[in-house]
Order: C-alpha cells, then structure tokens, then sequence
C-alpha cells in the first residue's frame, strides 16, 4: 500500500480522478479546473508536487502526447487503493 501521507491537493486532484476514472487533461487543465470547479487557490507549485507525488506513487500515469504537453489519467490496476487512500469504499469508486 502507498504512504497513506496525502497533501490536501493531492487528494483533490486524485479525489477527482477517481470519481472520473475515464478523466484526462493536461496539466495547464488541472490548474484551471482545480482553481475553478474546486475553489481552490492553490500555487502552480503545489499542484505541480501533488502530481509528481501522484505520479511517484503510480496512482496517476503521466502519458506523453505526440507534438503536445503530456496528459494525466488515473491508474486502473490502483484505482481500489486510491479510493482506500480517499477514505472510500474501493467497490463504489471502481463502479462510479
């Protein structure tokens, strides 16, 4: 099991990638949507050590794109995990 330490903007951003296991975006995008749908006014530095952690962790994968920035998107095979992490249940966040 991963470090059970999750920073609050971790959390937001895998909270949101695991009720949208389908979600993916850029991280420009995750900026604006955290900072919008959120209300949050985090730093781009912040999010940036929330994704290296997600990263990190394997509970997001960076994905490269041909010609443009990468994309995020949830990890699959640790999508039960990450809902435990989140305080979930691991069935409903696999069924969302």
């Amino acid at each position: 099991m991963a470090e059970t330490k999750l920073s609050e903007p971790a959390r937001k951003i895998l909270k949101y990638f695991v009720r949208n296991p389908g979600a993916a975006d850029t991280y420009d995008g995750i900026v604006r949507w955290r900072l919008l749908e959120e209300a949050i006014h985090q730093t781009t530095e912040e999010t940036q050590e929330a994704l290296a952690w997600l990263v990190a962790h394997d509970f997001l994968r960076e994905v490269p794109v041909a010609g443009s920035v990468p994309i995020f998107r949830l990890n699959s095979e640790k999508q039960g995990e990450a809902a435990v992490l989140l305080g979930q249940s691991p069935l409903r966040a696999e069924g969302a």
